[in-house]
């Protein structure tokens, strides 16, 4: 937050930004008509407070309280997460609590299961309007009008973390971890689900659910699950996305598509062949540049040790409509990391950024790159 007092040191309570405790909140939570709301624990009460103030700090105001301390077991306690959503006074948060089990585990203590749930906050008058996937793992991943875009991962089984409790509920059966886990994945092997939450209505409905891939981890051979779908960002009334193929990063076939967030069809309209995106997007919707566009690239060869060139490309996902930009060497050194009205910011491989116009960048023209003034961590 921005102090408006002169030589402040930000230390305690004469800062008008000071926040206190926050070691366990989930974080500063968003901005909206001019106030900052976010999540403070304040330690003496056992409370997690949603608090919002001005910019400056000032006028800290009290919306919601949870209460943790003192709890007892088989008991809930709570900790407010991040605000997610700010529109018409409501506030959606993700909630993370702990269930304190009857019973305490094998060494004598109490092993807290986590849980999440959603909740929804009319910010005026601080009651909870709705509370919802209790349990159920969700993550908010954005907003649009009156709905709510929620991730997770959906396990139809439940998936056992050591051998003592695989020996306990199976007995005799397997003779290690690993043969568990290849049991587990072929039989009950996790989906990746994308749902949309009206607030209007309070209804869920799941609009994606793909199963996840099952791949060996390269560092100590263990086995993992990933999710497919890769959400793209949002643009009018369409969620865009797109869905990996296979375990392959950087080699794969990947569909792009997009969900209506109005009648909620799904259509996929062009297919990656041999490559993938080369923005730095994630699962939340940040792989979008010049408010339209994709970036990607397809290779000339499906094995690393035989590939030379990369072909990069621009999808306007709007229009459908292919460009071909260059030819760059097969690992793509020039990965896009964010951009500027007329520049992205991009990466050669050394962990350092670079800033270049978007003219030249669609050419294949990096000569007047220069460097940027932000190191991406190793």
């Amino acid at each position: 937050m921005i102090c408006s007092q002169p030589n402040c040191k930000h230390s305690d309570a004469t800062c008008s930004a000071f926040l206190g405790d926050v070691n366990g909140r989930g974080g500063f939570a968003a901005y909206c008509n001019g106030r900052v709301y976010f999540v403070v624990a304040d330690r003496d009460s056992g409370d997690y407070i949603f608090k919002s103030m001005r910019m400056d700090g000032t006028d800290q105001s009290v919306i919601y309280r949870l209460n943790f301390a003192n709890y007892k077991s088989g008991e809930d306690i709570f900790k407010l997460n991040t605000v997610s959503y700010l529109k018409n006074d409501l506030a959606v948060i993700d909630c993370l609590y702990g269930v304190v089990p009857d019973l305490k585990d094998n060494y004598g203590g109490i092993a807290i299961e986590y849980r999440s749930l959603v909740m929804i906050i009319d910010m005026s008058t601080g009651k909870v309007l709705d509370r919802f996937g209790d349990g159920e793992e969700y993550i908010v991943v954005a907003s649009y009008l009156d709905k709510i875009l929620l991730y997770r991962y959906v396990f139809h089984h439940e998936h056992l973390e050591s051998m003592a409790m695989i020996d306990q509920t199976y007995p005799g059966k397997f003779i290690s971890l690993d043969e568990y886990n290849i049991w587990y994945y072929d039989n009950y092997c996790p989906s990746q689900e994308i749902s949309v939450y009206s607030i209007s209505d309070r209804t869920i409905k799941t609009v994606m659910n793909e199963p996840c891939l099952v791949y060996r981890n390269k560092y100590d051979d263990s086995l993992n699950y990933r999710g497919t779908i890769v959400l793209i960002g949002i643009i009018g009334d369409n969620l865009y996305y797109y869905k990996m193929s296979e375990m392959d990063y950087d080699c794969e076939d990947r569909d792009v598509g997009y969900i209506n967030l109005v009648s909620m069809d799904n259509t996929v309209f062009y297919t990656i062949k041999n490559g993938g995106p080369i923005i730095s997007g994630a699962h939340f919707l940040d792989s979008i540049v010049d408010d339209s566009r994709l970036l990607f690239v397809e290779y000339d060869s499906l094995l690393p040790d035989q590939r030379k060139n990369g072909d990069v490309y621009t999808i306007d996902l709007l229009s459908a409509e292919v460009e071909k930009l260059y030819t760059d060497i097969w690992n793509i050194k020039y990965r896009v990391y964010g951009e500027t009205d007329d520049s992205f910011i991009v990466s050669i491989g050394n962990n350092m950024c670079y800033k270049v116009l978007k003219t030249d960048y669609y050419k294949g023209d990096f000569s007047q790159m220069r460097e940027y003034p932000l190191e991406i961590a190793p």
